[in-house]
């Protein structure tokens, strides 16, 4: 009987008091809301990764397979051709470059220099 009066006086004093049981209640509460944060963040994580898990491939034969192999090599003539087009339009930088830098070592008239004029 001592061992039951030693718990239940502290807690009858505990239920008492108004500002004890608010925080009782915040607790609880806050501890159900961050559960079920937990819970949906979890739910959210499994459902992102069964959209970006990869579809099986189609089967070959079917007309699902040869579309996606012609999707495929029009994707990579696309790259290759952009491809191409940059380094068209690198060599084209380089020779119009070298052109001005030769026109000015050829002619240095033309570009503004007095260095290799004739005195006389």
């Amino acid at each position: 009987m001592t061992l039951m009066t030693f718990l239940i006086n502290p807690l009858q004093r505990l239920l008492q008091n108004p500002m004890a049981i608010k925080m009782t209640l915040l607790g609880i509460i806050c501890l159900v809301l961050f559960l079920f944060g937990a819970i949906l963040i979890r739910k959210m994580r499994q459902d992102i990764v069964a959209e970006t898990a990869p579809a099986p491939p189609p089967q070959e034969g079917s007309a699902a397979f040869s579309l996606a192999a012609y999707n495929g090599l029009i994707q990579q003539l696309r790259e290759k051709e952009k491809n191409l087009q940059r380094l068209l339009e690198k060599e084209q930088q380089r020779s119009t470059s070298a052109e001005a830098a030769g026109g000015s070592f050829l002619f240095p008239e033309a570009a503004g220099s007095n260095r290799y004029k004739r005195r006389d």
